[in-house]
């Protein structure tokens, strides 16, 4: 069973519209479940899913447990780029689909599911693909190696102050057993209050 740690939000005044995640990291208050505005959005963080490492270009990572039989943990990055920057919602999908290949040499284009919503007012683009997973890199920009049997579930948020991604990469069995938990706290997105 899946539980959301319910979380108020307050929206943070920005009038520079080139800030970007690199230059400002939000609180996540583990106890709380509470993610501050991001992109002039909140939502909540699923219980159970703990703080990662901070990244260049993120806003915040999480980290999941991994399900029985897998030994990684997954990850769900959230980036946001604020004032249009970060490319197009199509040009980010197709990346994403990019950073797996399949083991029998179809296109992970042909296999990918993607599918568009709407969540409390906002716009949402969502993207499911496994294959082996090429997208990594460590703390240095250097490629780690391929990782097989690997799922990626993505959703980007059009919030008023921009894009907001949201990536969930990790072994299939451990993505899978966290979808419930992704979708609740896709579906958790709202305006932030003022």
């Amino acid at each position: 069973m899946m539980t959301l740690v319910a979380g108020g939000c307050v929206s943070k005044k920005n009038n520079d519209s080139s800030k970007t995640a690199d230059s400002s990291k939000v609180a996540f208050q583990q106890s709380a479940g509470q993610i501050d505005s991001v992109g002039g959005i909140c939502w909540n963080v699923p219980q159970g899913w703990r703080p990662g490492p901070e990244y260049p270009m993120r806003v915040f990572t999480c980290l999941i447990n991994p399900a029985e039989g897998n030994t990684d943990s997954a990850e769900c990055g959230v980036f946001s780029f604020e004032g249009g920057q970060g490319g197009t919602v199509g040009a980010n999908i197709d990346r994403w689909i990019n950073q797996m290949s399949q083991p029998d040499g179809r296109k992970s284009a042909d296999l990918a599911k993607i599918g568009k919503t709407q969540i409390n007012g906002l716009q949402v683009t969502t993207v499911d693909v496994a294959g082996t997973y090429s997208g990594m890199a460590n703390s240095m920009g250097q490629m780690k190696e391929n990782k097989t049997g690997y799922y990626l579930k993505g959703a980007i948020i059009e919030g008023p102050q921009g894009l907001i991604f949201f990536k969930l990469i990790g072994p299939t069995k451990t993505v899978l057993a966290a979808g419930n938990s992704f979708g609740a706290m896709l579906k958790s997105s709202r305006m932030a209050a003022n």
